[in-house]
């Protein structure tokens, strides 16, 4: 029922973007339905997950979700920041549900530099209901990150990018101060295949220096925290799909790959104790994307 109610909101809200978006003009018969669409500062998109993986561990394995977020662009700054809201609930039952997640985030994009792009991002997580990163059934848990990220246009559609988030706070454990860095690496090419779709390809790899630990999360071989190493390593594509103007639709799938000795394959997370490797997975999804 509740996937059923998700697709009608999808719908409901392309049917809304093309009836308020603005002025649309009919472009011509072999060309996307994008023509004369305003640029416009906010962003709303819903979607779902067969399996919710957040740096390298999954955490739910159905999960619905929706983000909302405006760019606000003020005259008297140099940049533009951006602010939203990211909110996603479990859809599975007790006692393997993970509850909800709500993310608060304020970001802004830097002056580009020798062709590099770069965006600061500020995030707040709060676990309201969830069983938190340490297992354990205490909403009210929340922690913050300050993240970098870049990103340099290659050639033929290829592009390079990297970052680095510091997680700070109070972790999953009461008086846990984590104080814990997550760092990145990745590769990504994207291809038009006609005017209203194209294909994206990501791979990427990251290194965890005392994450999992400062989650609380607990070795399934020792008992104790994973510490420090590389993290995991994942893929990813996508077919983004424009349906209308300023409305994308985007289906995707997804690995997750923890080698043996990597940190997120030796971690116990709150619904999945599968053993060694548990955060191996095979998953997918969708998402709608509405501009207004």
């Amino acid at each position: 029922m509740k996937i059923k109610a998700l697709l009608a909101t999808l719908i409901g809200a392309v049917a809304i973007n093309g009836a308020t978006a603005g002025e649309w003009c009919p472009p011509a018969p072999d060309k996307c339905p994008t023509e004369c669409c305003p640029e416009l500062a906010g962003n709303l998109s819903l979607g779902y997950d067969t399996d919710y993986v957040w740096r390298g561990v999954r955490f739910s394995r159905d999960m619905i979700w929706a983000d909302v977020n405006y760019t606000f662009d003020i005259a008297c700054l140099p940049v533009s920041p951006v602010i939203g809201v990211w909110h996603g609930t479990d859809l599975a039952s007790a006692p393997n549900q993970y509850g909800d997640e709500t993310d608060i985030y304020l970001g802004v994009a830097l002056p580009e530099m020798m062709g590099v792009s770069a965006d600061l991002l500020y995030t707040h997580y709060f676990f309201p209901t969830t069983r938190t990163p340490g297992g354990n059934n205490n909403g009210g848990d929340s922690f913050g990150s300050i993240a970098l990220n870049l990103q340099k246009e290659l050639f033929c559609g290829l592009y390079a990018g990297a970052g680095s988030e510091y997680f700070l706070g109070g972790g999953a454990t009461a008086g846990n101060d984590m104080s814990a860095w997550y760092h990145y690496a990745e590769v990504g090419y994207g291809k038009d295949i006609t005017d209203c779709i194209a294909f994206e390809l990501t791979a990427g790899v990251s290194y965890s220096d005392g994450l999992m630990e400062g989650l609380g999360l607990t070795s399934n071989q020792t008992g104790r925290g994973p510490g420090s190493g590389w993290n995991n390593y994942y893929i990813k594509a996508g077919v983004p799909i424009t349906i209308g103007c300023n409305a994308t639709l985007t289906p995707y799938v997804a690995y997750n790959g923890t080698p043996d000795g990597w940190v997120a394959g030796n971690v116990n997370a709150p619904t999945v104790h599968a053993g060694t490797n548990s955060q191996d997975v095979f998953y997918g999804g969708i998402s709608l994307n509405v501009g207004f």
